[in-house]
């Protein structure tokens, strides 16, 4: 039959566009206690599908001067391995994270120079024409280092590649050199047991890191050497909480601030463990890192309603272990800072007063070097990577489900509502609270606060900025009094001496006055707080 020429023409369809090749894989910080037993660890014995390999490996970085990849996430490389060359192009679709999938194009050339016209349909070619690139990039950092590498099959059949790399990440040349170590474990899918399903990594890794302590890595090496070439300065990591939308699952928004706060945990116990242990590593470190576990545990507490059971409750008391270990450090830094001139302020009379505060400002230097210390050895051990990759293998679990049906819309206004009632019972008592129970007050105010953070965007902008505002009044005040109490905890912990318990006895009659007086303010601020409207109420 011939076809009618009023049809219209058969359209064919565009080819697809073949799949981007892709690199998922976990990267993980080996402390340096933990590099000698590493391959022996079960897990890689019995599992191993192959011999362990030795290979010795050298990396050069390309960018242009105004970092055109970089900004865009993008990684262009040379490797050779002997007398083998390859040429890889990685591109990262969002902030890099510990587990990472990101498009991958790899392959061999003929020698050390870049082949770029075999990157053409790759979003390299996106950023203008590779000619005009090709002039335009220049050698930025090198890496050089010794990689283990091991064949495992896993229980479920999935393959994958471990990696031990030790070596140097290079920038710069001659006076202005500059190198950062490299000692990391790097896992990477080979192969899937079921065609289209994931392979648990963090799974796999949570058992590693029961009797070998890893840390999650979320900076590849590449982010490193950027940041060494450009003499980028590590600063402290604040948490960058997610803003929640009315029709977020409940489940689904926990999991992203959780990732959220893991993140900024990561970033700066890293920055932490790439200093060396004096009195100058910078306290911000400690105290934002302090904050988002702190901020964990608050949020795993607001979203109870949804997310309650043993993993997290397992979670909680992890992050509760963490949080002592980071306060340890912090109650020490801000005594022998702020505290100790307002110290200073109040004991000191005469001549021999401050020779006291001088024999004091020594024995709490020589406890925060120790807190410091204390602190270092619990990022280098197995619990701290143990609970930042559960905290990982929570966020993927609640990521992906898709259960309940009520929003945050909905809850949110319940939750928010009996946090606060829990701060007004315990406020409207506030004359009468002891030292542990105002501590108590103070820990409802901001588990409040935080709560606020995590949903108050969800109503007027207004009212919850006066809200917010009349909370952190309260919460400042009552955490300016917490701060006077635990530097007279922490001055009772130091070895007695006659100079010492001087200061002592005068600073817990100041703190006695400064309590009665400060009372009335914090029951001022408590009404003014009781007072505010409450941004959920009209939602």
């Amino acid at each position: 039959m011939n076809p009618d020429p009023t049809d219209p023409p058969i359209q064919t369809p565009a080819p697809s566009p073949p799949p981007v090749p892709r690199e998922v894989e976990l990267k993980l910080f080996v402390p340096p206690s933990s590099v000698a037993g590493l391959w022996a660890h079960p897990l890689l014995v019995t599992q191993a599908i192959g011999p362990l390999r030795v290979s010795r490996i050298d990396n050069r970085y390309f960018d242009t001067a105004e970092r055109d990849l970089a900004q865009r996430r993008m990684a262009l490389r040379l490797r050779r391995v002997a007398s083998r060359w390859m040429q890889t192009l990685k591109v990262s679709e969002v902030d890099e994270r510990a587990i990472s999938a990101r498009g991958e194009w790899e392959m061999p050339i003929a020698g050390p120079a870049l082949e770029l016209a075999r990157l053409r349909g790759t979003p390299l070619a996106e950023i203008g024409s590779l000619r005009s690139l090709a002039t335009r990039l220049r050698p930025v950092f090198t890496t050089n280092f010794r990689r283990e590498t091991r064949l495992l099959r896993l229980k479920d059949g999935s393959e994958v590649e471990c990696a031990f790399d030790v070596g140097v990440i290079h920038a710069g040349r001659g006076v202005t050199r500059q190198s950062l170590p490299i000692c990391e474990f790097e896992i990477e899918v080979k192969h899937a047991a079921i065609e289209g399903q994931a392979v648990d990594l963090m799974k796999f890794a949570a058992r590693l890191v029961r009797e070998v302590a890893l840390i999650p890595l979320a900076a590849s090496k590449a982010a490193r050497g950027f940041r060494l070439a450009d003499r980028v300065v590590l600063a402290p990591v604040k948490v960058r909480l997610p803003d929640p939308q009315p029709h977020d699952l409940p489940r689904l928004h926990l999991g992203r601030v959780l990732e959220a706060c893991n993140r900024a945990l990561l970033a700066n116990a890293h920055a932490l463990l790439e200093e060396p242990v004096t009195a100058d590593v910078d306290i911000e470190f400690i105290h934002q890192a302090r904050v988002a576990v702190r901020r964990m545990r608050s949020a795993l507490q607001t979203f109870r309603p949804v997310a309650r059971g043993p993993r997290f409750d397992a979670l909680d008391d992890a992050l509760r272990t963490m949080g002592h270990r980071f306060g340890d450090a912090r109650d020490w830094d801000v005594f022998t800072t702020t505290m100790f001139d307002r110290i200073g302020e109040v004991t000191a009379a005469d001549e021999p007063d401050h020779a006291a505060l001088g024999a004091l400002r020594i024995a709490a230097a020589e406890r925060r070097d120790q807190a410091h210390l204390a602190l270092r050895t619990y990022l280098d051990a197995g619990a701290f990577g143990a609970t930042t990759i559960a905290v990982e293998r929570l966020v993927n679990r609640l990521c992906r489900d898709e259960g309940g049906s009520a929003t945050l819309e909905k809850l949110a206004p319940v939750w928010l509502a009996n946090q606060c009632d829990r701060v007004v019972q315990r406020a409207r008592r506030i004359a009468v609270l002891d030292q542990e129970q105002r501590h108590g007050l103070r820990i409802e105010v901001k588990r409040l606060r935080y709560a606020l953070d995590l949903l108050g965007t969800l109503y007027e902008a207004g009212l919850a900025k006066d809200f917010n505002g009349a909370l952190a009044g309260l919460q400042d005040k009552l955490g300016k009094l917490n701060d006077a109490v635990v530097a007279g905890q922490l001055m009772q912990s130091l070895p007695a001496s006659d100079a010492i318990d001087l200061l002592r006895t005068r600073f817990d009659a100041w703190l006695d006055r400064h309590v009665r007086k400060q009372l009335p303010k914090v029951a001022a601020l408590s009404v003014a707080f009781e007072l505010t409207p409450q941004p959920w109420q009209d939602a």
